[in-house]
């Protein structure tokens, strides 16, 4: 999780990521950003996210469960 918190920092050029942060709140999140975000998730992970998904993605700790449930091996 890690390299996930990382890309999650420079992304959203934050400081920290904690489970409990709601994504939407970060004063960067727009569509530019989670278009980023979804196209790491593909990249590095393997993950196509649906718009489903996305939308029960609320905090950083719902993704960071999403990823270990759907990545590659």
């Amino acid at each position: 999780m890690e390299q996930l918190i990382a890309m999650l920092i420079e992304i959203f050029e934050i400081e920290t990521v904690g489970a409990e942060n709601v994504l939407r709140d970060y004063e960067l999140w727009d569509s530019l950003s989670v278009i980023s975000l979804l196209a790491v998730l593909q990249a590095d992970y393997g993950i196509t996210v649906e718009a489903e998904d996305l939308a029960q993605i609320v905090t950083a700790g719902d993704l960071f469960a999403f990823v270990e449930a759907n990545r590659s091996s």
